[in-house]
């Protein structure tokens, strides 16, 4: 890949050596868009890739700055008071018609599109969009910097939710490109199917993207592609994109060589030589959009994780990962984003928004609105921000777990991996520090660290003072903040809102004060995740490459370590296989009627009953969310079993050493593993254990339905709580005041083992409280049209899946049986495992 970039390197210069008779060229003299090609060339898509390298790689901060500096081989030619502008959205088609314009190149774009299905807002649309105008740029038509700013209302990321394959009633902009060094190259863009847009600018050599992107403020800013750029279903178009390429026809050429007339044609997919949809089903066997999560991406033999194959394939197929090295660029990435973060709050207080009032309610959806707030507030900005730093911490995580279990991709050559990553973060950490300028315009300078510590307390609201939005709370730096009783109030209550890192363009969060106040749907999460890298690198210090499979044990882990130690410490399984061994052979001898169990890899199962119940929650139960309603009879018609205890650490774990569940080891966060019950799992990781357990036995297991969920866990009874009408925190594991005031334990404050409480009278454990648990649902805001046979939900908004049972740091309400919640389904949540269902043949 570096000697493309080296040629694109060059094409910078040849195409600044040719600004001066591209810009004699223009007709009008007055910025005319004039046309002189019919198509763009294969050169004009490297020169064009050259122009996109040189902007990103200036280091240029706002898109008037970008396109006035020396990234930019066109500068001279606009005049000196010209202004550039553009959100994310339209940083792709701002920079691709002004080299268009420039070199006089043809340009067309999607005028119009509209929801294919009901949606409230196209941006967010369940099913996508399709494009329903376009408008072609024509000599003469318009001047470039009209051009410009005509572009500005007519794109949004609405724009690019488009079906890979849909091309009618009209073609998008965009294709899918293949996966491959050359097909993801400068100017491909990436779209987040949350609501942000970007361009890729480079590829290293590693295999790493990095892009740029711009926001309501002007600002750009830079990044390296990762998992902030979720996959969704190919329905909304996330992932890379390609320009379509297009061609004029039609034309007459005038006696100055100007194309004069004509229409655009796109080329349609079956025409683009690159052109794949392999990064929303896979690259091996093909998945309908339905099931597009089963799709896997292998290569060379291995199943890789997608964000890992797409590095790969970047790398020319080889997956390298160079564990201080990049723990030293993701901290200076960091550190980067946090001094765009300095000038995104100073843009807010320069304009004066904290001395206003704050509004009676908060926006319909805080990610994705208008206004003063969408170009003030930084809760999209800051829950990236929040996702890097948790990704960082993961990655510490991943990369000793890597080392002592001597990954081949690791490329280290040292003699203590954790303590070379120690100090290269103590190093670039203490080369990095923000400072801000108090209300009364004193400095505040905070260390890096400092900032972590603070991470889930800096505000996004506009509307509270600087010392808020920078997290302070001691008495001190808050002492000249103006702030009054009613700012403190919101600054209070959206706290669970800076919990939360994933950003839920979709839903419903104009709540007043008194609304926020209590937690519920679109009010966020409870606790924020864990972000603490060097906490990670502390506890793993001693840790030590192992040189073969005898020395680490056949799961990997170190002999005599102890499970507690280490958030992705395992405990020795070789132990835990001779237990299960054993206590599968007595169960085989005599075992309690209705139980099953396949093998002893398997988790046990109890046989439930088909019948009949009343599902949700009636209008009056006290703590009940209108998302529980209507209540409705449904009726299973089939027997099935479900496993007695949610998945354990250990029964994880054992399908990682067989070579399943995608090979990803979990965070135990530090609470410990065996019979723990495994968290920090996406949704997609729990159907790959289920995958597994169903090839390895032989029987079909699954998830539940949330039907099948509520059906088991009230286990024939019908009031609020399967316990009774109240639940105790003797009967589950959740966050009662009055008990943690009086106790130290972890009820409350962490998952405990799986079985520390009594089960329900269908003999099934920890169906209420612990954690939350994955079911095979799409989440619907209500139970309107759902089956009535118990079966899953396959429609809705399935980016965010069905979770049940009431997490450890939720309070009682939570336990109830028909309470419901969601997670986005890519994310691995510290606060969610799952249990398993098997069909009864």
């Amino acid at each position: 890949m570096f000697a493309v970039i080296r040629v694109l390197g060059v094409a910078v210069v040849l195409v600044s050596s040719s600004v001066a008779a591209l810009a004699s060229d223009d007709s009008s003299g007055r910025g005319g868009y004039v046309v002189r090609s019919d198509r763009w060339t294969d050169e004009d898509e490297r020169d064009y890739s050259a122009f996109i390298l040189g902007v990103g790689r200036s280091g240029c901060n706002t898109v008037d700055a970008c396109l006035k500096g020396s990234g930019n081989p066109f500068k001279d030619t606009d005049p000196p008071g010209a202004k550039f502008y553009s959100d994310c959205a339209q940083l792709p088609y701002v920079l691709r018609a002004y080299f268009a314009w420039k070199r006089g190149l043809p340009f067309a774009y999607e005028s119009s599109v509209r929801a294919r299905g009901a949606s409230s807002d196209i941006r967010y649309s369940q099913s996508g969009n399709e494009v329903t105008a376009r408008k072609d740029v024509l000599t003469g038509s318009t001047d470039g910097y009209k051009l410009l700013r005509a572009l500005i209302p007519a794109i949004s990321t609405a724009t690019y939710r488009i079906h890979p394959t849909l091309e009618r009633p009209k073609e998008s902009d965009f294709y899918s490109p293949a996966i491959r060094v050359n097909s993801i190259r400068p100017g491909t863009v990436i779209y987040d199917p949350d609501g942000h847009v970007a361009v890729v600018y480079e590829v290293q050599r590693d295999g790493r993207i990095e892009y740029m992107d711009s926001h309501p403020d002007n600002m750009v800013t830079r990044g390296t592609y990762d998992l902030r750029f979720v996959r969704a279903p190919p329905a909304v178009g996330a992932g890379f994109k390609n320009w379509r390429p297009l061609r004029l026809v039609g034309y007459s050429r005038r006696g100055d060589g100007a194309l004069e007339g004509g229409h655009v044609e796109l080329a349609s997919n079956s025409e683009i030589p690159d052109f794949s949809d392999d990064q929303f089903y896979g690259n091996s066997t093909r998945a309908g959009d339905g099931s597009w999560t089963s799709g896997t991406f292998t290569l060379n033999g291995e199943q890789l994780d997608y964000y890992d194959y797409v590095r790969a394939m970047m790398a020319g197929g080889t997956l390298e990962m160079h564990p201080v090295s990049e723990l030293a660029n993701m901290i200076q990435e960091k550190c980067t984003d946090l001094q765009d973060r300095v000038q995104a709050v100073d843009n807010a207080i320069a304009a004066g928004i904290q001395n206003r009032a704050e509004p009676s309610r908060l926006p319909r959806n805080i990610y994705g609105t208008s206004g003063d707030w969408e170009t003030y507030s930084t809760p999209s900005r800051d829950a990236r921000l929040k996702t890097a730093f948790k990704e960082l911490r993961d990655n510490v995580v991943r990369f000793i777990n890597m080392y002592r279990t001597g990954n081949r991709h690791l490329i280290y050559d040292g003699n203590d991996l954790v303590a070379d990553m120690l100090a290269t973060y103590d190093h670039e950490t203490a080369q990095c520090t923000v400072t801000y300028k108090r209300s009364d315009g004193s400095p505040v300078t905070l260390p890096y660290e400092e900032v972590r510590k603070r991470l889930f307390r800096l505000s996004f609201d506009p509307y509270h003072c600087v010392e808020r939005r920078w997290g302070a709370s001691d008495p001190g730096e808050l002492s000249t903040c103006p702030d009054g009783p009613e700012k403190k109030a919101w600054y209070a209550a959206e706290q669970n809102l800076r919990n939360q890192i994933d950003r839920t363009y979709d839903a419903r969060m104009d709540f007043t004060l008194a609304e926020l106040r209590t937690p519920g749907p679109g009010k966020g999460w409870g606790n924020p995740p864990d972000v603490d890298a060097r906490s990670i690198l502390l506890s793993m210090r001693g840790v030590r490459r192992a040189s073969s499979v005898a020395e680490t044990g056949s799961d990997g882990a170190l002999p005599g370590g102890d499970p507690s130690m280490g958030s992705t410490s395992r405990p020795d399984l070789r132990g835990w296989h001779a237990r299960r061994e054993a206590e599968f052979s007595n169960w085989q001898q005599s075992h309690p009627r209705g139980e099953l169990w396949d093998a002893p890899v398997a988790p046990k199962m109890v046989a439930v009953r088909a019948g009949s119940f009343l599902m949700g929650s009636p209008a009056n139960e006290l703590g009940r969310w209108p998302t529980e309603g209507p209540q409705h009879q449904v009726t299973i018609g089939r027997d099935f079993a479900v496993s007695a205890y949610p998945i354990t650490f250990n029964e994880w774990d054992a399908c990682v050493q067989d070579g399943g569940c995608n090979g990803y080891t979990p965070s135990d966060e530090h609470w410990g593993r065996g019979n723990m019950p495994v968290i920090n799992v996406s949704w997609e990781d729990a159907e790959a254990y289920a995958a597994w357990l169903t090839n390895r036995s032989g029987h079909r297991y699954r998830l539940l339905s949330e039907a099948e969920y509520e059906y088991a866990e009230r286990a024939g009874t019908a009031t609020p709580y399967s316990t009774g009408q109240t639940i105790s925190p003797n009967q589950a594991n959740f966050f009662d005041t009055a008990t943690m005031s009086q106790s130290a334990g972890p009820e409350g404050r962490q998952p405990m083992k799986v079985g520390s409480f009594p089960p329900n009278t269908f003999g099934l454990y920890d169906m209420q409280g612990n954690i939350w648990e994955w079911v095979q649902d799409c989440w619907n805001d209500s139970y309107q049209k759902v089956p009535s046979d118990g079966s899953a939900m396959a429609r809705g908004d399935c980016q965010r899946r069905v979770v049940r049972g009431g997490g450890f740091n939720r309070e009682r309400k939570f336990m109830r049986a028909a309470s419901r919640y969601w997670i986005v389904g890519q994310l691995r949540s510290a606060l969610a495992g799952f249990r398993v269902a098997r069909e009864l043949d």
